[in-house]
Order: structure tokens, then C-alpha cells, then sequence
């Protein structure tokens, strides 16, 4: 029997386990970190969930907690703004038909206003309306918000950002978090969107201008993404007097009634908002879209390009508004001071003829879709490490082969370690040949074929007859020699 020691020893042992084991359960655990092999360190931030990206090639450089699900805030409006570029023209004249909500950031809608679609896109990209991103739902989904949000999820989930589920068309979570995605989606969708020229070129806009409607005067939009670089803010930051009073005039700084108010410290205090500005200021950044929420915290999905080189940086969940435009700018210049997209091969100088077995045609055209490009460390020259390879499913595939069929891929090696691949594709249709493809002949030879077997059918008939000719020569000429012999 056990002791009355021992039994308190085994109750104790038993209680203490079990209460570690529940601690266990409450401890947070480290945050999931992966960095692009043999890239050095990137910088430190106080952003839950983090990635880094190529956008010319898709390659994960650096992500922290990057599938971790998030509620995204207003980077919701990148994939609004995608559905919309698909089914709307916004070029074209509509009439507000209803109030949409004036929750949060707002253009100001009005109901009954009458406006260009594309002025309506601007006010959701730059300005950030959670009106516009109702309404421009509104429209794209034909009068249906969950008939476009299920056309957002579906668009998502064709990008393959499979852990992004959209139930509103701007972000706006009141009471539970709805809007659910990660990092690595939102750098999904953002590389797709970035593909689109016009995509580009709204959210790259640093200032647009609506010009008044029938119910609201001129709006002056300026994008809430404080890296895009403005000549204007940062002339104003460096003592311009033209462009103080330009900044001053855009973001409404002005003196109040109050006479005794100082107009100069007025305009002191202008420029030092001027300089806070330009410090978030980073030259190669292009885009793309500012968040924040109670419960996403602060947000930003960036693109910054150098060179032939488009860096994807997203943060969620930043403690402070400037945060998430200081680390992404730190997150930048690690990336381009580490590595550059490299082109390992140029589609116009890949494509090539593909023989094949049983066809119409003798062979088909053949290429990549696009350039093979590789994501690389910048300390060594890629044109001397990365070496590229044709891997065919067949050196001589079988017909029937469609436009756009996968023959093969092309991969690209750097020092020996795959970086890139590619499908090669057929570029034209090829059906399965009749009959004389069984004997190696496409039916695009059977003429050629026909005319030549023709061919040597006449010459082997003149051969012969010729051949007859001699042989009925020779034949006289031995009768002919016979009788001057007798003679």
C-alpha cells in the first residue's frame, strides 16, 4: 500500500502537470517568421502579420504570421476595385439612387447625385469612401451587395487568396469581425491587380480632382497612402513659400476668424505638418491602399518599384498610423538592397516548333506565356548563376493538341536550386490526322504526298516505257546482226 508521503507526492506531480498543460494552452505562442533562404535578417516591427513579396515573380521573401486571418479594414477596396474593372465602365454617367451609408471615411455621396462610375472609384481608392465601395457594390452586383461579394470571394479565390471571405464591399466591421483574410492573400490579389494599367494608375494618383455635380461642389481628393511621393509636400517641407501655400491650400490649412491669430505660425505649423509628411514620403513607391479599423488596427498594402524590380510589402495590425508607412518603407529598401527580379527568359526570344505524332499539322508553335522571371540575391551576377531547361511531357507529343495546352515547362536555376518554371504552351491547334498520319504524314502533307507519289509513278511509267524502248532495241539490233551473219 502507499504511503500517506507518497500518495501526496503522486496528487501533487498529477496537479502540477495538469496545470502546466492549461497554462500551456494560454501562453501566446512566437509568431510563425520565414525569411527567403540565405537573405540576410529583415528589420524588426511591431505589425501582427507581415509579407514581402515579388511582384514579378510571386516569391515570398519575408512573412511573419502571413496566413494568420485578419480582418483587412478598407484593403477590402482592392478587390471591390478589381470586380469593378471587370464589369463596370468608368467612363460611364450614373445617378445615385440611394443614400449609401455615411459611416467612416466618405466622399459624400449624396442620393441623387450624378457622377462618372470612375470619379466614384477614385473617391473609394484614394479618399477611401466606405460610400463610394457601397455604391460602386451596388452597381457591380446589379442592385445585389451579396450577389457582389460572392463575385469578390469568387474573384479571390480565382487569384488563389483561398483564406479571403468578404461579406461587405469596404471593410467596415461594427460588431464582429466579417471580413476575414491574410497578408499573403492580400499580396495575392494585390500582384494581380498591379497587372492592370488602369489599376495602376488610380492607385498611384497622389491628387484627382472631381469636378462639381449637380449637388456637390469640386472634390479634391488626396490618397491616404502617405509613401506616395509628392513635389509639392516635399518643396513645402523644404521652405518653398509656393508650394506651402499649395499644401496649405489642398489640405485646407488656414487661419482662423480669430484676429489675434498668428498667419506665420500658422504657416510655421503648415510646414512642419509638410515635414512629417515628407519623412513618410518614399520615392519608389507606386501604390496601393491604406486601412484601418478598431479591430484590424492600422493597415497598408504598398508596391514600391526599382529598376525591373516591384516589391509587394504588406503590414496588419501596426500600433500607430505613421507606423505602417515607416516599416514599409524599411521593408523596401531591405528588399531592394537584397534582392531584384531577374529575367531568366524573354517570351519573344523562347518560342519554338514542336513535331507531332498523328496530326493535322506536322508540328505546332510552341512558347512561355510570359517572361521566366526569378527572384535573386542581389550579391551575385544572375547572368552567370542562373541557367534555364525545356522539359518536355513529350519530345513528340500526340494528337489531337489545343491552343493554350501545356506541352512542357521551362525552369530556371540558380546556382543549381530551381527559383522559376513556367508552362510552355501550344499557341495553335493541331486536330488528329487521317489515315496517312499513321505512316508519319500530316494532312497538311497530303498533297505534297499525293503530288509526289504522282510523281514517281510517272517517272517509274516513263522508266519502264524507255526501259521497253531499249530492250526492243536491243532486240532488233541482235535479229539485225543474226542475218548479216547468214548473209
Amino acid at each position: 500500500m502507499e504511503s500517506m508521503r507518497e500518495k501526496i507526492i503522486k496528487y501533487l506531480t498529477i496537479y502540477v502537470l495538469t496545470a502546466a498543460l492549461v497554462l500551456m494552452g494560454a501562453v501566446p505562442g512566437f509568431a510563425e517568421e520565414k525569411t527567403f533562404e540565405g537573405a540576410a535578417p529583415p528589420p524588426e516591427t511591431e505589425a501582427t502579420s507581415v509579407i514581402l513579396m515579388d511582384a514579378g515573380t510571386g516569391t515570398v521573401l519575408y512573412e511573419k504570421d502571413a496566413h494568420e486571418k485578419r480582418d483587412p479594414a478598407s484593403i477590402t477596396k482592392i478587390l471591390n476595385c478589381l470586380v469593378c474593372l471587370d464589369t463596370l465602365d468608368f467612363d460611364q454617367v450614373v445617378t445615385v439612387e440611394h443614400q449609401p451609408t455615411k459611416e467612416g471615411s466618405s466622399m459624400k455621396l449624396k442620393q441623387g447625385e450624378t457622377l462618372k462610375i470612375g470619379d466614384i472609384v477614385y473617391g473609394m481608392m484614394l479618399w477611401s469612401g466606405n460610400d463610394a465601395a457601397e455604391y460602386l457594390g451596388y452597381l457591380a452586383g446589379g442592385g445585389d451587395m451579396n450577389r457582389f461579394c460572392s463575385m469578390m470571394n469568387e474573384k479571390a479565390r480565382s487569384l488563389g487568396a483561398v483564406d479571403t471571405t468578404y461579406v461587405n464591399p469596404n471593410g467596415l466591421n461594427n460588431e464582429a469581425v466579417n471580413n476575414i483574410t491574410t497578408a499573403y492573400d492580400i499580396a495575392v490579389v494585390v500582384r494581380e491587380a498591379m497587372k492592370n494599367d488602369r489599376f495602376r494608375q488610380i492607385v498611384g494618383t497622389q491628387q484627382y480632382v472631381i469636378p462639381a455635380t449637380n449637388l456637390s461642389e469640386e472634390r479634391r481628393l488626396t490618397n491616404s497612402n502617405f509613401c506616395l511621393w509628392s513635389d509639392m509636400t516635399y518643396s513645402a517641407a523644404n521652405g518653398d513659400g509656393a508650394a506651402l501655400d499649395q499644401f496649405m491650400e489642398t489640405y485646407k490649412i488656414k487661419p482662423s476668424d480669430d484676429p489675434e491669430e498668428d498667419v506665420e505660425e500658422v504657416r510655421l505649423k503648415a510646414r512642419e505638418n509638410a515635414q512629417k509628411r515628407a519623412e513618410l514620403m518614399y520615392k519608389p513607391c507606386i501604390g496601393v491602399k491604406t486601412g484601418y479599423s478598431s479591430t484590424a488596427g492600422d493597415c497598408f498594402a504598398g508596391v514600391a518599384k526599382q529598376g525591373d524590380t516591384e516589391i509587394i510589402s504588406v503590414v496588419l495590425n501596426e500600433p500607430r498610423s505613421t507606423k505602417k508607412f515607416r516599416d514599409s518603407k524599411r521593408f523596401w529598401k531591405y528588399s531592394f538592397k537584397n534582392f531584384e527580379t531577374y529575367t531568366a527568359q524573354e517570351e519573344e526570344d523562347f518560342g519554338f516548333d514542336l513535331d507531332v505524332k498523328r496530326g493535322a499539322l506536322r508540328e505546332v508553335a510552341v512558347d512561355i506565356r510570359e517572361d521566366l522571371k526569378a527572384t535573386v540575391l542581389t550579391k551575385e551576377d544572375p547572368s552567370e548563376t542562373v541557367t534555364t531547361e525545356v522539359v518536355l511531357k513529350d519530345e513528340k507529343p500526340m494528337a489531337p493538341i489545343h491552343e493554350g495546352d501545356v506541352v512542357g515547362e521551362l525552369i530556371a536555376y540558380d546556382n543549381g536550386k530551381e527559383v522559376a518554371r513556367q508552362d510552355i504552351v501550344s499557341l495553335e491547334t493541331c486536330e488528329k490526322g487521317g489515315p496517312l498520319s499513321y505512316i508519319g504524314i500530316a494532312d497538311e502533307d497530303r498533297l505534297q504526298f499525293f503530288l509526289l507519289l504522282a510523281a514517281v509513278l510517272l517517272i517509274l511509267i516513263i522508266l519502264r516505257l524507255i526501259s521497253r524502248k531499249n530492250r526492243k532495241t536491243i532486240k532488233r539490233a541482235k535479229k539485225q546482226g543474226k542475218h548479216r551473219r547468214r548473209r
